[in-house]
């Protein structure tokens, strides 16, 4: 699943909607924009920790000024204010991040990519969908 959730409350409505689905694992990649306010991306790590089992981070394209370590650490600060002790990874490249995502996934997991460029991250899912699926002669 691919969403554009770049606010607390953009991702508060995608949690309510991944909520009602069948899925028993989730992971989420997840990325930052840097014009927010540093609670604002804590706030976004702390969702993602109580929400999903296993957390890539990524640098995202959106720093907007802000030194992307310092992305980082407020993001991983808020998966620690969780209360949550989940696996966390940082895969700074996009096309990585989600192709470890998704080769780390389990049977019938869901992986969500909060994508600040959506177009691109469909072409990485089309990529890794192309490199795994048997061509039929």
């Amino acid at each position: 699943m691919i969403d554009y959730a770049h606010n607390p409350a953009g991702l508060n409505a995608l949690l309510r909607f991944i909520k009602k689905l069948p899925h028993k694992h989730h992971t989420v990649i997840l990325n930052g924009t840097g014009d927010r306010r540093d609670d604002d991306l804590r706030e976004m790590g702390k969702l993602c920790g109580e929400n999903f089992e296993r957390i890539v981070i990524r640098r995202g394209d959106y720093l907007r000024g802000r030194d992307e370590q310092n992305m980082y650490e407020l993001l991983q600060e808020g998966i620690r204010q969780s209360g949550r002790d989940i696996p966390v990874e940082i895969v700074p490249d996009s096309r990585e991040a989600i192709q470890h995502a998704l080769k780390n996934a389990q049977a019938g997991e869901l992986v969500v990519t909060l994508g600040d460029r959506v177009r691109d991250d469909i072409e990485f899912v089309k990529e890794f969908r192309d490199s795994v699926t048997p061509i039929e002669s």
